[in-house]
């Protein structure tokens, strides 16, 4: 507003309320643009769709560097909610006491997309080496896996089965030398052929429960530098981790459901939000 004089200088009163108009408006397209409430997510379920991921070290270490559970959340980022639930050292006996208290009760249908279920590795252990306790005889570990399958697929549309890894023998002994010096025994506490027993029973497991399957055994006996891919004997390296990852990949290709394009996102992308 112009003083009665013309000179074009606003009234110190009648400014003040200019003022305070520009920050009202200011507020609401602040408002309107940035914090307005968005569109319902695009599917009705409640709370993000989770994959359950169970196992011993090899799935606790799975958020290592390129490790195999990150790049799983990785792939279905704004889709579902990975719950890590890998505990080191155990065995499917112990899986079988606790994942009741993990998973709580069986809803009316399964609402996890996937489940993937990774034992063996100190099942397997030999039983007269200094890992011994862990072991868990063929039969006992077959029984456990059929218990444990038969639980998730209560819970999870989708159950995926990965077998024991190779063992890398020379490879252990020298991890052992580093890590206990003179106290090393000079002896392996798992080897191969258990390994491959014990892997061979959980695809055939698998098969008959209904489950898909990783022959992680099978898979590294068939790379060259399968041996490139442990830090330890047993354990991962990244290179390892990514070829994890890969042959899970490969499964998950073969389920049309689980598609990460097809998952629906949780909230609309950005750039549907503009109109809005």
């Amino acid at each position: 507003m112009s003083s009665p004089d013309g000179s074009g200088a606003v009234l110190d009163g009648s400014g003040a309320v200019v003022r305070a108009a520009l920050t009202a408006c200011s507020a609401v397209a602040v408002w309107f643009v940035l914090l307005r409430p968005l569109r319902a997510p695009t599917s009705s379920r409640r709370g993000p769709p989770k994959i359950f991921v169970f196992g011993d070290s090899l799935t606790e270490r799975g958020y290592e560097e390129a490790g195999w559970c990150a790049a799983l959340q990785n792939l279905y980022v704004g889709r579902a909610r990975v719950e890590h639930a890998g505990f080191g050292g155990y065995n499917t006996r112990y899986a079988v006491s606790m994942l009741g208290e993990l998973l709580g009760p069986a809803p009316d249908a399964p609402t996890a997309l996937l489940a993937t279920l990774w034992f063996g590795a100190n099942d397997a252990a030999l039983i007269d080496k200094g890992h011994g306790w862990v072991h868990v005889p063929l039969d006992a570990y077959v029984a456990n896996l059929k218990t444990l399958i038969a639980t998730l697929k209560q819970h999870a549309h989708h159950v995926v089965v990965i077998t024991p890894p190779r063992i890398d023998g020379p490879g252990r002994l020298a991890f052992q030398v580093r890590k206990y010096g003179n106290s090393a025994t000079g002896e392996l506490e798992r080897c191969n052929s258990e390994n491959k027993r014990y892997a061979a029973a959980a695809v055939q497991v698998a098969a008959d429960s209904g489950a898909h399957v990783v022959d992680l055994y099978s898979a590294m006996e068939s790379a060259a530098d399968w041996r490139d891919m442990l830090v330890d004997g047993l354990h991962f390296t990244p290179h390892g981790q990514r070829f994890v990852f890969a042959q899970l990949k490969q499964v998950l290709d073969t389920i049309p459901e689980l598609a990460a394009d097809t998952v629906p996102r949780l909230f609309p992308h950005v750039a549907e939000l503009q109109d809005q």
